[in-house]
């Protein structure tokens, strides 16, 4: 029996699913009709937060800030190649989490997270994640769900993964410069069907079946391995370290030991369950809120964005069907919102095209400034203006509701601010709503740029979007004229406080 958390001040009181939902469902003097509209944000039944760039946009800070008006937050996408920063005070100290797996509540003890079957999961990371939270005090497991269909992220594919990153600097292939996490590596296992799911692994410390046909599972795949990869070894793309750690991750006895343990302490808090069942019950059923969080952002797309410098699942408000096993029909007869959260400038980590790149030194400065360092590889990210043109291409994919503008302190003295408002290809062609299909339309690329006044008082401590100053609140008028998106919340420093809502 699936068990869940109600939180009180002082202790967890664990209750079974129906109880649960039960408890729930009384609060309503009716039978729960799913199919009528409730009001809208932040009060919408489920609400989608996607990066509408290329990562790294600020959506962890929305998400914990508005986390304690949901009952369930939800990953659909990714593992721990995308992380966000959560910066909060507890007991009058002030706290700053970096998470990679874990969802964005898990900070707020009132609520569940959910790892849904479209994540990847290292769980060696999770469990690291796990106790981060829990050393300042905050319960973790009994409150995280894992869907069963989830697939796994051998240790053994990080390294694969970083090997492939060596060979191709060596100008085997085009250079991506992905995190390393083995993310590629292990969607790649499970469209080719080889791949492990959580479920294979849970319940193997009490079930010998069942961990005896995973250890063949996990045998079978090692042999895999051995056979396409072996060829990394080669001392070009290998050091002793990657040769001795390839030794120790293709050691079946070890990795078995592990997923043991693993095993006993996700089955001591019933942490693996059909998720799809659980959120398709949570919605129609009981009316339960649902905060679902995007990993990367929408130009890292397989599909749609930047190919091949892109990640390795789907980035756009669509993969949370598959993702999650949320019905289209469903958001449809629900009070369903998307919002984009997207920086007052724009910023990459890895290769890939970026229009609006500042030259070096200006790219430097502006990192500095914004502290443009990745939180999952420590790498310094690009920097440029705002890339109007993308934004409206991302718009385009996601049919945003609304805009979360974020580090808009970033931006306050410099004497001028831009935005990318179009693109001019070598062949003559305009640009002004999506970005070129062809990445070799990058090489030659002209951006067409319109230039504002800029400010130089220090907004962080501003509340109210009548105090910015007028340049500042000019900035973000034209971003909403230009994109056809009304922002509704602006950052203007790291903390949950230093938000500005604006309602108009």
């Amino acid at each position: 029996m699936l068990l869940l958390s109600k939180f009180s001040k002082n202790k967890i009181i664990k209750i079974s699913q129906k109880s649960f939902f039960s408890s729930v469902n009384r609060q309503f003097s009716k039978p729960w009709d799913y199919t009528s509209k409730r009001s809208h944000y932040p009060n919408s039944q489920v609400t989608l937060v996607l990066g509408s760039q290329w990562g790294d946009e600020g959506k962890g800070k929305l998400v914990d800030q508005i986390a304690n008006e949901y009952d369930v937050i939800c990953r659909f996408n990714g593992g721990n190649n995308a992380g966000h920063s959560v910066v909060t005070t507890i007991n009058g100290k002030k706290i700053k989490l970096g998470l990679h797996l874990f969802p964005c509540g898990a900070l707020h003890e009132k609520t569940v997270n959910l790892l849904g079957n479209g994540t990847v999961i290292h769980i060696p990371s999770l469990f690291e994640e796990v106790k981060l939270i829990e050393d300042i005090g905050i319960d973790a497991l009994s409150r995280l769900l894992i869907s069963s269909h989830a697939q796994i992220v051998p240790d053994l594919f990080q390294l694969i993964d970083g090997l492939e990153e060596n060979e191709k600097s060596l100008g085997v292939a085009k250079k991506i410069g992905t995190t390393r996490k083995g993310i590629g590596v292990t969607y790649a296992m499970e469209k080719d069907r080889i791949g492990l799911r959580v479920g294979d692994f849970y319940g193997i410390h009490n079930d010998v079946i069942q961990k005896m046909q995973f250890e063949e599972q996990l045998s079978s795949l090692m042999r895999i391995c051995k056979g396409r990869f072996s060829y990394l070894l080669d001392p070009k793309f290998c050091s002793k370290e990657d040769r001795r750690k390839w030794d120790e991750y293709t050691d079946i006895k070890r990795a078995m030991d592990r997923y043991t343990k693993y095993s006993k302490i996700l089955s001591k808090h019933n942490t693996v369950i059909n998720t799809m069942d659980y959120l398709n019950d949570a919605i129609k059923k009981f009316g339960k809120k649902i905060l679902i969080e995007g990993a990367n952002g929408v130009l890292l797309d397989t599909e749609y964005g930047t190919y091949p410098y892109v990640t390795s699942s789907c980035t756009l408000s669509a993969g949370i069907c598959t993702g999650l096993g949320i019905p289209p029909r469903l958001l449809k007869k629900v009070d369903f919102n998307v919002i984009g959260v997207a920086k007052a400038y724009q910023t990459r980590v890895g290769e890939g095209p970026m229009a609006t790149e500042l030259p070096k030194e200006e790219n430097t400065e502006m990192a500095l400034k914004g502290g443009e360092f990745g939180v999952t590889t420590g790498r310094q990210r690009r920097c440029g203006w705002l890339d109007i043109v993308a934004l409206k291409y991302s718009h385009q994919l996601n049919e945003f509701d609304q805009l979360i503008l974020t580090k808009l302190d970033i931006l306050s003295g410099y004497d001028t601010v831009k935005l990318g408002v179009g693109y001019r290809l070598k062949n003559g062609q305009t640009l002004h709503k999506t970005i070129p299909i062809d990445n070799s339309n990058y090489d030659d690329l002209e951006v067409i740029y319109e230039t504002l006044p800029g400010w130089k008082e220090d907004i962080s401590g501003i509340r109210s979007f009548e105090d910015l100053p007028i340049n500042a609140q000019n900035y973000v008028r034209r971003i909403e004229k230009l994109t056809g998106i009304f922002i509704r919340w602006i950052g203007v420093g790291p903390d949950r406080e230093e938000t500005i809502e604006k309602l108009h």
